[in-house]
């Protein structure tokens, strides 16, 4: 790109940028226009309506691979099916996407976790929406799985995982039907096709069905035996934690100190993913505060479910660094863990190995790494908890946590060498505040996790920074009358996310701001035979997605007694909301969509 289009670039915005861009290379299509996004939740939705942004798609014609259909989930057994290519949906392909609905019957149940795996390797996670007792539920997830490509070539097993329990008491049955969808590229050699992982191994705990692995604990692990080719280049881990049991609401647990004191869950409230190679640390993903849709009042979640609890997106850590370890043609454990688990945390994922054509074999070495030595689960905290003579128990609880590492390694590759150093920034907080006696338990919730992740890449074509920057604030305010038999509940979350890779000579190649935020009020009334009478609730969410290839997607909504009631799209979008095709406006790990886009100059 020449610097006359560079500085166009920066003078025209966004939109501008992508036809640019595409003039210049002349792919055209390939890296994709915006598109005008038409559909929306409608006014008077009970069953989910919320702000999520879809995922366009490029405009060819897809073609589409069932993987199962209207399979009925009643007990705790997997469901397996068998993918098996279609020779008219051969690649090479622009985009492929999962399609998977859900259903529940009206009725009484839990939020239940779904995954979808092929292969062993995990396609989709997440949670369902609890129904009512006159409300049946009905949604849609999508994934974009470009990166898992290989994976769609030859015939594989997958399984699906969503155990749940029908009887008198639990009558929702819930219902999927799951698909690819298969977009082919317009040209041979598509920058796409930059994207598509070599290798995908499963992080799971079968890896032939796939699945979730259980920690139990703070010392248990997933743990996978791996031989990689001779001639790996790049390595990514995208890792889910998910929070259950006595963890589900571990933002709001305290110190060992004062479980018993305060009632509450112990171990404090810093969770956090380490993934190790051979035992030695390579890289930690911050747990995110996920809040399911039947967490504490299910009239908080109704119809619009917390932030990404219907479809989680997982942490990509960057294992470059390791390459030549990896990649020396011997066995290598790599392992999950998440220190201080109480009980516990399901954990899955993949790693995307990415191979160096123009090499037999690579080679090089971990230059330096100062996560090693650290440990995982540490806080520190201080209380001004209080007992009176009376026994009412008020005060704080106040923790925080910081964790810095840097890990860098060099790898010959066919091009020269290429040196990779990943560095992590975090800071942590959380403040409490109880009030405990014979007619209230009260609790007040403030915390943040601060995540900065970079990595920098140099080579002799010079140096890429790539740049994460993650807030997820969550505040709570809880209040139980033992009195008037009332629970009151307030409570926010968000998750802010912004990317940035910037390239030596060409300036910012590419980067994108996330916002999505949630907020709710709801009141439960307790009558003295155990009846629940619903008194309010009322939910908003705000989700803000904007990239340089043009994508500006700003969607608000408002519900109250599970229903919603307003709506507004593309406020702050001039011409409404758009989105690329190549975007990822579900905040989705985007270092492939980077590499295509730069790959294309």
């Amino acid at each position: 790109m020449s610097r006359f289009t560079r500085r166009l670039r920066r003078l025209a915005g966004p939109l501008a940028a992508t036809t640019l861009l595409a003039a210049c290379i002349g792919l055209g299509v390939e890296l994709g226009e915006p598109v005008a996004v038409t559909t929306s939740p409608q006014v008077g939705a009970m069953g989910v309506a919320d702000a999520t942004a879809p995922l366009t798609r490029p405009p060819v014609t897809p073609c589409t691979v069932s993987l199962y259909e209207s399979e009925p989930f009643i007990d705790w057994r997997e469901h397996p099916f068998s993918y098996t290519p279609d020779a008219a949906c051969a690649g090479p392909w622009a985009k492929v996407v999962l399609e998977a609905d859900f259903d529940v019957t009206m009725g009484r149940q839990f939020d239940r976790t779904a995954l979808i795996s092929i292969g062993g390797a995990n396609l989709y996670f997440g949670t369902t929406q609890e129904p009512a007792g006159l409300v049946a539920p009905r949604w849609r997830v999508e994934r974009d799985v470009t990166e898992y490509a290989n994976l769609f070539n030859q015939a594989q097993p997958g399984m699906v995982h969503l155990g749940t329990i029908v009887d008198d008491t639990y009558t929702g049955i819930i219902t999927s039907s799951a698909r690819l969808v298969f977009y082919p590229a317009l040209e041979p050699q598509a920058p796409a096709a930059t994207q598509v992982a070599d290798r995908v191994v499963a992080l799971s705990g079968d890896p032939i069905k796939g699945g979730p692995y259980f920690l139990s604990d703070g010392n248990a692990k997933l743990a996978i035996r791996v031989t990689l080719p001779r001639n790996v280049e790049r390595i990514y881990a995208d890792v889910i934690a998910q929070p259950q049991s006595s963890d589900e609401f571990f933002w709001s647990c305290v110190p060992d100190s004062l479980a018993t004191i305060l009632q509450n869950c112990g171990g404090g409230t810093w969770r956090e993913a380490w993934l190790t190679i051979d035992g030695e640390p390579a890289g930690v993903a911050p747990a995110y505060p996920w809040l399911f849709t039947g967490a504490i009042d299910p009239g908080a979640w109704r119809p619009t479910p917390g932030v990404q609890a219907l479809n989680f997106m997982p942490y990509r850590l960057d294992l470059t660094p390791f390459a030549a370890r990896l990649g020396d043609g011997r066995a290598h454990e790599i392992a999950i863990s998440v220190p201080g688990a109480r009980s516990g945390f399901s954990v899955s994922g993949n790693m995307l190995v990415y191979l160096d054509a123009g090499s037999i074999a690579t080679s090089g070495k971990l230059l330096k790494n100062t996560l090693k030595g650290q440990v995982g689960g540490g806080e520190q905290d201080s209380n001004t908890i209080v007992v009176d003579a009376d026994g009412k128990v008020s005060g704080d609880v106040n923790m925080k946590a910081q964790r810095q590492y840097q890990i860098a390694g060099v790898l010959m590759t066919s091009r020269g060498p290429v040196t990779t150093t990943v560095q992590q920034d975090v800071a942590f907080r959380n403040d409490q505040h109880y009030v405990v006696d014979a007619t209230r338990w009260a609790q007040d919730v403030d915390t943040m996790t601060d995540v900065t992740q970079t990595t920098t890449t140099t080579s002799k074509r010079g140096q890429t920074v790539d740049r994460w920057v993650m807030h997820y604030p969550l505040t709570m305010t809880y209040n139980w009358d033992n009195v008037a038999s009332t629970q009151t509940l307030h409570i926010a979350h968000a998750l802010d996310r912004d990317a940035q890779r910037e390239v030596t000579r060409k300036g910012v190649a590419f980067e994108s701001q996330h916002r999505n935020r949630h907020e709710a009020d709801a009141k439960l009334q307790f009558n003295a035979d155990g009846t629940v009478t619903r008194l309010s609730s009322s939910v908003s969410q705000h989700l803000r997605h904007t990239d340089s290839e043009g994508t500006c997607f700003d969607r608000a909504t408002t519900a109250a007694l599970s229903t919603l009631t307003g709506i507004t799209n593309g406020t702050d979008c001039n011409g409404g909301n758009q989105i690329n095709w190549v975007s990822l406006p579900d905040a989705a790990p985007d270092s492939g969509l980077m590499n295509a886009i730069v790959s294309a100059w």
